[in-house]
Order: C-alpha cells, then structure tokens, then sequence
C-alpha cells in the first residue's frame, strides 16, 4: 500500500478557506483523513509543495472552527489536490480523528479483508492467565 492511503479517508462535502501569504482562497472538501484532506481548487493560483494554514469544520452545524497547517503534496487532477497535515492542536487533531471513525464504513475494509479496529487487541488474549474472551 502506498504512503497516500494509509489512512482510512472519510467523505467531507464542505467549503472551508485555504490561506495562502496571507490571502484567503476558498476551496472544497472532498474527503479527510487523520493524515491530510483533499480539496478542489475553485479560484486559485496553483501552489503544490507549498505550506498553507487551513480553516474549516467538520460539521455544518459545528461551531469550532479546525486550524491546521497543510503542505500541498499532490495534484490528483486539474482541480483536486492532496494536502498532508503538518501541525494541529492535539484537539484539532483528535476532533479529527473522531469524525473519521464515526464515519468510516467499516463494511468496506471487511469486504477488502482488513481486520476491524481493535481486533488485534484480542489476538493471542486467550492465552493470557485469568483473561476471558469471548470471541465472535
């Protein structure tokens, strides 16, 4: 698996502002990750590689505001672009990481064969003295 899907990407339809030298650009979500976020360029001058601060919510009725610095790292097509997460708050970070578990569709992975989150918690715990599991 590549570097670019490491991390379970959740759908975020929302416009959100992309701050570039000081000027604002806005942009629209597509998708998030605990890692990064895809966006689609409306108006704005192309800036892959770059470093830029980001402002958005994860929800329309949220009402903190999610800041974040972001490095432009890839160009998916003529108007989306992959964005890797630089610095956050550790709770930006962990807002973030909650909205993505609570969306994600696990019946996806289960289909592909990934194991569900946790599962390796339960390996080999039959074996451990004075543990009882219950397996599925």
């Amino acid at each position: 698996m590549n570097d670019q899907r490491n991390n379970r990407r959740v759908v975020l339809d929302t416009y959100m502002n992309k701050v570039f030298r000081g000027v604002r650009h806005m942009v629209r979500a597509s998708n998030i990750s605990e890692s990064g976020i895809l966006v689609q360029r409306l108006i704005e001058p192309d800036h892959l590689g770059q470093e830029c601060d980001l402002e958005f919510r994860l929800e329309d009725q949220d009402k903190e505001t999610i800041w974040a610095r972001a490095r432009v790292t890839r160009e998916v097509d003529s108007d989306l672009f992959a964005l890797r997460f630089t610095a956050m708050s550790d709770r930006h970070r962990e807002r973030v990481r909650q909205y993505v578990l609570s969306h994600a569709d696990w019946r996806d992975e289960l289909r592909e064969g990934a194991p569900l989150p946790g599962s390796h918690l339960r390996a080999g715990a039959e074996e451990l003295p004075g543990v009882d599991v219950e397996m599925d």
